[in-house]
């Protein structure tokens, strides 16, 4: 199994489709939890 979000995923997300865009958050959603921690803490 790919790890890899599909090109025509990324293609329709850029152009805004809503669904692509879910698609994209929900793929990352680690890493904008990871990367929004400051010090360890979640920056509010």
């Amino acid at each position: 199994m790919s790890r890899l979000l599909p090109y025509e995923t990324i293609l329709k997300a850029r152009e805004g489709d809503p669904e692509a865009v879910n698609a994209v958050l929900l793929h990352y959603a680690g890493y904008i939890r990871y990367f929004s921690k400051v010090n360890g803490q979640v920056n509010d």
